[in-house]
């Protein structure tokens, strides 16, 4: 019986100490924040916008919706944007109503044709937007500029991310006097970036093919951020 405690003990103290050398590894990290950045100018714009029309009779509603979206096809044909990248995003009718003498007034069916244009050469831009007004577009909902490459450039901002972690790690260590070793576990956080958008429909639409200067989009960011545990003596 006496045996049988002085080996449950010794057990004990083994299964004790192997724990507190697991817990003395698992200690024995740095973890740091590694953030990573690169801007560059845009070289691609993607337009939304929508065409509409209102009729009391459904079918001349159409006609009228349909004219407008040829109108919209004839400006990218005329700029060169390829029919690949442009998209109808959506069909709608519906009955429109006015209030008079308290009362709701069927008035008319508006029908709503939405598209997507991807600009791949953005000094295209301020034509194509100019031909758009001329076309009679009904909104320019929003013009959002980025990149045609923009895997290239998140691999970019996440190597500087990698980079900042590594040389973050390593200032911690020497403050406190440790051994930098390998990387524990790495996370990726979600990639950032900072597109440019214009709103404002028609009159912007005007307003940026009227006088729109070959720097108005500016640079843009993509920022990349990985989170690093890593090993130090």
């Amino acid at each position: 019986m006496k045996r049988l405690i002085c080996l449950f003990l010794i057990s004990l103290i083994s299964v004790s100490s192997m724990a507190n050398d697991e817990m003395t590894k698992v200690g024995d990290t740095i973890q740091v924040q590694g953030n990573g950045e690169v801007t560059a100018e845009p070289d691609q714009a993607i337009l939304w916008l929508s065409v509409n029309a209102l009729s009391k009779d459904v079918e001349a509603a159409k006609q009228q919706a349909d004219t407008k979206y040829k109108a919209v096809l004839a400006a990218t044909k005329k700029n060169g944007i390829d029919r690949l990248d442009i998209k109808s995003s959506g069909i709608s009718v519906q009955p429109e109503y006015q209030w008079q003498d308290n009362s709701q007034v069927l008035v008319g069916t508006r029908i709503t044709r939405s598209v997507t244009i991807t600009v791949n050469e953005i000094d295209r831009v301020a034509e194509l937007l100019q031909d758009l007004v001329e076309g009679d577009v009904s909104t320019v909902n929003n013009v959002q500029t980025g990149f045609k490459d923009r895997k290239s450039l998140e691999r970019k901002a996440l190597k500087a991310a990698i980079e900042d972690a590594k040389d973050k790690a390593q200032f911690l260590a020497d403050q406190f006097d440790k051994t930098l070793g390998s990387a524990r576990t790495i996370s990726e956080a979600q990639r950032q970036s900072s597109p440019r958008q214009f709103r404002g429909g028609l009159e912007m639409a005007k307003s940026m093919a009227a006088d729109l200067p070959e720097e108005y989009f500016g640079t843009q960011a993509v920022r990349a951020t990985v989170n690093v545990v890593f090993h130090s003596n």
